[in-house]
């Protein structure tokens, strides 16, 4: 029976041991490989998206421009009645009276005669 034997070559690693790393070594190659790409494709992904949102692409209301006209309250003036003289027509009267609200900081029953309103007027 001869002796058969595997000789490590000058770094100390057999053949059979050569490649089996090289296997190994070749499959994580692959999976680093995907990840990279992965990881490349989502950060272009939220680039984008943040880029995006700086400018108000993605904004809903960054397509209409809100810009306020000041009034003065007469007396006898309700906000109900102010709100519907400036409310757009595609919005509720409530949403809007709530508009100036949180606009002129404050409620339904505070407003006087003399005092200055900003409404907001769509453009």
């Amino acid at each position: 029976m001869e002796n058969t034997m595997i000789y490590d070559d000058a770094y100390g690693i057999s053949e059979r041991a050569a490649v089996r790393k090289r296997r190994r070594n070749h499959h994580r190659h692959i999976v680093n490989r995907i990840r990279f790409t992965i990881l490349l494709v989502a950060a272009i992904l939220m680039i984008t998206m943040a880029g995006g949102m700086m400018i108000g692409s993605y904004n809903a209301e960054g397509s209409s421009k809100t810009s306020y006209e000041m009034i003065t309250v007469q007396y006898g003036d309700t906000l109900w009645e102010i709100a519907e003289c400036y409310k757009p027509a595609d919005k509720d009267i409530r949403d809007f009276m709530y508009e100036i609200c949180d606009y002129n900081n404050i409620s339904a029953g505070e407003i006087f005669q003399g005092q200055n309103l900003m409404i907001p007027v769509s453009q």
